[in-house]
Formats: structure tokens, sequence, C-alpha cells
């Protein structure tokens, strides 16, 4: 049964919350990679099921399209779909070096001082806007814990943003989509203003057996502005 939210198209950040429930402590776990030591959380059971989270962002907050495509085009065996969600790759921004450099400035400066200051943040609708505007669509319809959280374990993983944010720009993934052979899902926000809504057509466009999903009035992080559109999309998608 479709949720009537979805269809009434007021399912902005409308969801269970099912992951407020959970002591996240109980599943945390520790890998040591070459030059990092990675956190992760493993939860759950049956077919392994991989979620990536994106540049500046933190395992509660997935996204890493770009993490994904390159895995994909390098190990396409180890792989039985994909899903993509507002991925970097493809850029088709305005004079990207330039934003990147004005970004890492800003991060650099800014994040330390945001990250112990969620919560008064998140109070004020106007700092909020600012803060959050150029990631999401609605900034003042979404719950002040669920924007907090991105704050606080988000916003302090300045130190490797900049080399992150470096390599994000430099690489481009167009000429090895074609060998995506696995069903492929993208989703994007038409109003995403980090990844452009133009590069999911370029993704569709290139990846043989893709499907295209475009959320209205969206952003670029669905599972937090319409989880339960998106959560309901990655049901069917995966079964």
């Amino acid at each position: 049964m479709v949720d009537p939210r979805i269809v009434a198209g007021s399912d902005y950040r409308a969801s269970d919350r099912e992951w407020t429930r959970i002591d996240w402590r109980a599943h945390r776990r520790r890998v040591g990679l070459p030059g990092a030591s990675v956190n992760y959380v493993e939860i759950g059971e049956g077919e392994p099921l991989v979620f990536v989270h994106g540049v500046s962002g933190c395992w509660q907050n997935w996204l890493g399209g770009l993490v994904a495509v390159e895995l994909a085009v390098a190990a396409p065996e180890a792989f039985e779909r994909l899903v993509l969600v507002s991925a970097a790759g493809i850029i088709n921004t305005w004079r990207p070096e330039e934003r990147a450099v004005v970004t890492a400035w800003a991060w650099r400066h800014f994040s330390p001082l945001f990250a112990d200051r969620g919560r008064q943040i998140v109070t004020r609708p106007r700092l909020r806007r600012a803060v959050f505007g150029p990631f999401v669509r609605f900034p003042n319809r979404l719950a002040d814990d669920v924007l907090v959280e991105q704050i606080v374990n988000g916003l302090r993983q300045a130190e490797g943003f900049e080399p992150a944010l470096a390599d994000l720009i430099r690489t481009d993934f167009r000429d090895g989509l074609a060998t995506i052979e696995i069903p492929t899902l993208i989703v994007w926000g038409l109003s995403d203003r980090v990844v452009p809504v133009a590069a999911a057509a370029s993704y569709h466009r290139r990846i043989p057996h893709s499907r295209l999903e475009i959320f209205e009035r969206t952003g670029h992080v669905h599972q937090l502005e319409r989880p339960l559109r998106f959560n309901a999309l990655l049901d069917e998608f995966l079964e």
C-alpha cells in the first residue's frame, strides 16, 4: 500500500523515525586500512547492503556515489545492483575549480565553529537556512534533531575535506560508465544545488541498464528530505 502522504506530496520530512530508537553504539565497528582508521556500522542480517557516505558526511548520513561508481567499474562482479543518489563524478557546474577552493576555505574556517553550535543553528531560522540551504530544499521543515546530527557528526570531519574535494573535482567517470552492466537506480533532486540535475541525465544516458527517478522540490539529501518516498523506492528496487 502506498503511503497517502507520498501521493499527496506532503511527505517532506515524514518518517517513522525508527532510527532514533536504535542504540547505534552497539553496532559501531572500526577497521584499519592503509593510511586510515575507518568507522562503520554493521546491523541486520541477510544479503549485504553497503551504504557509503559522501564528502563531508559520516556514517549517519550516507551518500558516497562517486566511490560506488568507482567500485562498480573496477570490480563489477562484486555487486548485484547499484543505487546512485546525487552522485558526483560528472562535473557540470560553472568553474568547478574556483568553487572548490572557496568551499574548502569556508569549510576549514567555519565547520569547527558550526559543529560546536549545532543546536543554536537549527533554532534560528535565518542561520538554519544559510547553513542548510545549499543542501536542503526546505531546511525549516526538517526536524531539529535530524539537522543537529548532520552538524555534529558531519562538520567535524574537516581534516580530510580539502584533499577529498580536490580529488572529486578532478575525477570524471563518464568514459567508464558504459561498462556498468548491473541494474542501476539513479535518484536525484530537481532542486539539487550541490550536483545539478543535469548530471542525473548524463549518468542515465551512459549506464546501460539504469533507471532514473527525479524527486521534485527536493535538494541533495533525499533520505532526509523525503524518507518515506525514498525508502519505498529503494525497497522496491532492491527486491
